[in-house]
């Protein structure tokens, strides 16, 4: 008799599907087996066979419903979680190569030099907020590189990487890169007109707003050197600092 599932079988163990595989596959191929084994009719096995492969379908589709919140549960909040475990091995390498693009970054500082250091210093929630996940990754590369015992944690942790970067950035960073505008525009001017913001001082909904209304309608007739309307209702808008 045909041997039912080795390829689903193979194919399981190739994509590192090994929970399925044991779970799910396996199981279910060994009842299709012995049902076709009992089944004396052509139609009987053929019917077993359709109901076996169903089977493993709908199994399937229940263990990858369920699989997010089982890995988070066994990844994350176990005595010994890897996802913890490898956030604490990344983050001092990746704390390390940040202070070190801070330190070039503001070394190599072309702005104003007469601006003082409370000015200066609110470049550095841009500058975080740029290299956090690069910093994080190469920390997580390194930290893997030396054992894997974590690597279960790694897209939990390349998750939570990029929702804190994106929550940064809507509280903290446009706020500091305005402040850094009006501030710096304050000394070099000695005026203390309040800035509109521009496009990296908008949050993601006021720039999503911005975005919508810069419409070509809003610049009937649009000069060569770009749309200067009133409140400056236009796509130059969003690349004018």
């Amino acid at each position: 008799m045909r041997d039912h599932g080795e390829p689903l079988v193979r194919l399981t163990s190739l994509l590192g599907l090994t929970g399925l595989r044991d779970s799910v596959v396996v199981p279910a191929l060994a009842d299709l087996r012995h049902e076709c084994a009992e089944a004396r009719p052509c139609a009987a096995r053929t019917w077993a066979t359709l109901r076996g492969y169903w089977s493993i379908l709908s199994a399937s589709l229940v263990f990858a419903s369920v699989q997010p919140a089982r890995s988070l549960r066994e990844d994350w909040s176990t005595v010994g979680a890897p996802g913890p475990r490898l956030l604490r091995q990344a983050l001092p390498p990746a704390l390390v190569l940040i202070a070190l693009l801070l330190v070039i970054s503001l070394s190599n500082w072309s702005g104003d030099q007469r601006l003082g250091l409370g000015i200066m210093a609110l470049l550095i929630p841009g500058l975080m907020a740029a290299g956090l996940p690069q910093a994080i990754a190469i920390g997580v590369a390194w930290t893997l590189s030396r054992s894997r015992s974590g690597g279960r944690g790694a897209i939990g942790v390349g998750l939570l990487v990029a929702v804190f970067s994106f929550v940064f950035f809507e509280g903290v960073v446009v706020e500091a890169n305005q402040a850094y505008r009006q501030a710096a525009f304050n000394a070099a001017t000695g005026r203390h007109t309040p800035l509109p913001r521009g496009s990296r001082e908008m949050a993601f909904a006021d720039l999503t707003v911005a975005a919508n209304s810069a419409s070509v309608a809003a610049c009937p007739i649009k000069p060569t050197a770009g749309c200067s309307c009133a409140q400056s209702s236009s796509a130059e808008f969003l690349n004018t600092e």
